[in-house]
């Protein structure tokens, strides 16, 4: 059970290994998406900057245009009326209705172009003041950003420190269990062949000691055996001994 644990803890190390990396490339995701907005966000700006400029410089030019040729018109008309008095008084009043209605035209003309100018002026600066804002906000967004990834980071290193620690931890927890199981298995094999040795000596003392009832029996019989021979040449000496003693006394009484 406790290899186990020690296996599960290796996994879940692991894991939340693998979780912080991904956290930290998210984290770098979102800033490089923010840097990126930012830039794009300052380049439309210079665009729309250069665009009113030259939409600025365009309507100038053109209201120029039209006082010059206001002007020249003026210039006209004022030639044209001095020879239409020398040449005839009836065509004044209608040369005075096409002056007038040509200045008006002219003049609407101008009031529109400037009408427009004011209203693409107004749609330009309200747009910037909102590029303006929209980049202040991501700036301070970037800022938050920035400060969140620094805590995330720390706190993600103080917690990779921990893991590393409990990893070490481990590591060495699994070390000395492995010794400590070496040593276990060390010491049962060091019992197995002591028991074998046991069990081979007891053997040989059977043996040895069958050899010795072995050895004893033969002795034994060995034993009556000699005494049974030697009784019987006791009792034969005897029976020789008492046969001579019997012929001497036969021999005597003749």
């Amino acid at each position: 059970m406790k290899k186990h644990g020690t296996f599960e803890t290796l996994l879940t190390f692991v894991a939340d290994g693998k979780s912080t990396q991904e956290k930290a490339h998210e984290i770098l995701k979102k800033e490089r998406e923010a840097v990126d907005e930012v830039k794009r966000l300052g380049a439309e700006l210079a665009r729309e900057k250069l665009e009113h400029q030259k939409e600025v410089a365009e309507h100038k030019a053109a209201i120029l245009r039209l006082k010059e040729q206001i002007l020249a018109v003026k210039s006209k008309t004022q030639i044209d009326i001095r020879y239409a008095r020398n040449e005839a008084k009836a065509k004044r009043s209608s040369t005075a209705r096409m002056y007038h209605q040509l200045m008006e035209e002219q003049h609407d003309r101008i009031k529109d172009l400037q009408g427009k100018c004011a209203t693409e002026t107004k749609v330009h600066d309200e747009t910037v003041h909102f590029l303006k804002d929209r980049h202040e906000q991501l700036q301070a967004e970037l800022g938050e950003w920035n400060a969140k990834y620094q805590q995330d980071t720390q706190a993600k290193q103080a917690q990779l420190q921990g893991l590393q620690e409990r990893k070490a931890a481990n590591a060495q927890r699994l070390d000395n269990f492995q010794k400590r199981w070496q040593e276990e298995m060390t010491t049962i094999k060091q019992k197995e062949e002591e028991r074998q040795r046991l069990l081979e000596l007891e053997a040989l003392r059977k043996e040895e000691l069958k050899a010795q009832n072995t050895a004893a029996r033969l002795i034994q019989v060995a034993y009556r055996t000699h005494m049974a021979k030697k009784e019987e040449k006791r009792k034969a000496a005897e029976s020789v001994k008492k046969g001579g003693k019997k012929g001497g006394k036969k021999k005597g009484k003749k």
